[in-house]
């Protein structure tokens, strides 16, 4: 179950199911974009953005946080990294938006430089303010909000794979995501037990992970990722039956190095009327659960076959 850190799926042999094999390709496309996108992102800011904010003033760097005194030798500043690297993706984004609000207008200079123009065409309006935009989310540290979305992205994406993967193996693509691992056990009775030898899930905590999850993936689909107060309530339910089978997991592994269970979908980053950004640890046990219940289920078919 450690293995939750650090995600890796089997390749497909010659003869897994056409379905795996399209599974597993686009779950390592998906992985390799991720943090391509990543490491460019902790480039520019490492490397660019912070050394530069560094080179301010010495009073100004305190004053709005960006170094602070050392805890181990009092009379000596050092960088808060969390405040450094907020202030330099919102300080990225504010000048991509001005990008995005003078398109327009270049766009419309190079046409009348063609002899055209195109009046109406575009919005009068293309203002965007990212102080209002923050206002969207229960955190105002912007590194943690585009993270969280990078992880959404790469959630939504994996989900459809997995949800694709499970029709594609119960023969009915018409079926409802939340009784999809109901139908696959009724399909292959072999595969929960295997799948708990192999990763320590049990048939229990793999149905209640998945109902989680589909909440989860239903919120971001159909109502913008925000959470109304009937909605945090059944989800909150359903968080709270997946902590007490993720509890009796833990006390069965190295539980020491393991998150604790209030972690899990934290009630504190579930607010109404703000969006929920999906943290790397609730992200690593999807990957994680979704991928080796895919790659088990390949191996029994293909022992049944």
């Amino acid at each position: 179950m450690l293995n939750i850190f650090n995600p890796m799926i089997e390749a497909p042999s010659e003869d897994s199911p056409d379905w795996y094999k399209r599974y597993h390709n686009s779950f390592y496309v998906s992985q390799l974009a991720n943090n391509l996108l990543v490491s460019y992102m902790r480039t520019v800011i490492e490397l660019h953005n912070i050394p530069n904010i560094l080179q301010g003033d010495k009073d100004w760097l305190e004053q709005e946080g960006f170094i602070r005194k050392s805890e181990a030798m009092p009379d000596r500043f050092v960088p808060d990294e969390t405040v450094l690297k907020s202030f330099a993706v919102k300080s990225f984004l504010r000048d991509i938006a001005i990008q995005f609000e003078k398109r327009p207008e270049m766009v419309d200079h190079l046409n009348a430089c063609m002899g055209f123009r195109l009046d109406g065409f575009f919005p009068e309006n293309t203002e965007i303010d990212i102080d209002d935009l923050e206002k969207s989310f229960v955190t105002k540290n912007w590194h943690k909000i585009i993270s969280g979305f990078l992880n959404i992205w790469e959630f939504t994406f994996l989900f459809s794979l997995t949800e694709t993967a499970l029709k594609e193996v119960i023969c009915d693509g018409d079926e409802q995501n939340h009784s999809l691992l109901k139908r696959l056990d009724k399909k292959c009775p072999s595969v929960f037990p295997r799948f708990g030898e192999e990763t320590g899930f049990t048939k229990k905590f793999s149905v209640s992970a998945w109902q989680v999850y589909n909440k989860l993936r239903n919120t971001y689909a159909h109502t913008y990722g925000v959470f109304s107060e009937d909605k945090i309530i059944d989800f909150e339910r359903a968080v709270k039956k997946l902590r007490r089978k993720y509890t009796e997991l833990c006390s069965l592994s190295l539980s020491s190095l393991m998150p604790e269970p209030e972690e899990l979908f934290n009630r504190a980053d579930i607010q109404i009327g703000k969006f929920y950004l999906l943290g790397d640890y609730e992200l690593n046990l999807f990957k994680w659960f979704s991928s080796q219940l895919l790659h088990v289920t390949s191996e029994e078919l293909k022992k049944n076959s």
